[in-house]
């Protein structure tokens, strides 16, 4: 019924919120069951609203996955996020984030409690401080500063339980070291994988944004992918991750 009647038109999410919207508002223009003399948008009018959270609906909708803590914090999405609560930690924790918001993620513990919010850490010229904005010294000032205060603290951790004698060793600078570089042998030449080959080493997908970035790697060896690509290009998730 479908393919005769529109050709097998599939709508975008544009189109669909349209017709719900035309939908919603036809329906509302009846007459209300309980008092006939008035439409449901009078009735609905009438009733007093409800004040919602922005920050807290937003926070019921946030997506969760599992990630490592790495000598960078967290990595996600090609992005680092750190945040000092994290430094001692090398264990698997859940995130929370809004795709709506990547500045910053929410970590929980494996069991559900909650450690700290991480921010993704900007990337910062080498030559910013002589060569950057005023912008871009401050930020690099910034960054100096944190720095020094992790040190102190991981400092302050290690007198805990050694001698101050031992805690010297951190403050000495070492040396610069002449790396030799060896020759570099000839690359070997990477055999091209067939697409059933590539189909049997295609890894288990965690989300949608893995699948995509996959696929363009790899290219579509079927058309259930080239379907499923086109459709994620039009998805909210593509335009949030990857759109203009």
């Amino acid at each position: 019924m479908h393919q005769k009647t529109t050709k097998n038109y599939i709508p975008t999410v544009q189109d669909v919120i349209k017709y719900i919207d035309c939908w919603i508002k036809y329906h509302n223009s009846k007459p209300c069951p309980n008092v006939s003399s008035k439409t449901i948008q009078e009735m609905l009018n009438d009733v007093q609203k409800q004040e919602i959270d922005k920050n807290t609906l937003n926070d019921l909708m946030m997506k969760t996955e599992t990630r490592t803590i790495n000598k960078h914090g967290i990595t996600f999405l090609g992005l680092h996020y750190r945040s000092e609560v994290l430094l001692d930690l090398r264990e698997s924790v859940f995130i929370r984030y809004s795709l709506f918001d990547l500045s910053k993620i929410y970590v929980y513990s494996m069991k559900g409690e909650f450690l700290c919010v991480a921010r993704r850490e900007e990337k910062i010229h080498p030559m910013a401080h002589h060569l950057g904005t005023v912008k871009d010294m401050e930020e690099f000032k910034q960054r100096i500063q944190k720095q020094k205060r992790q040190f102190n603290k991981a400092k302050k951790e290690f007198l805990k339980y050694y001698p101050i004698e031992d805690a010297e060793v951190l403050e000495i600078e070492s040396e610069p070291v002449v790396e030799v570089i060896p020759e570099q042998p000839k690359p070997k030449r990477e055999k091209k994988l067939t697409p059933r080959e590539q189909q049997m080493n295609r890894p288990i997908f965690n989300s949608n944004y893995e699948k995509y970035e996959w696929l363009m790697n790899n290219g579509c060896t079927n058309s259930e992918d080239r379907k499923w690509l086109a459709d994620y290009i039009r998805s909210d998730e593509y335009y949030n991750l990857y759109g203009d």
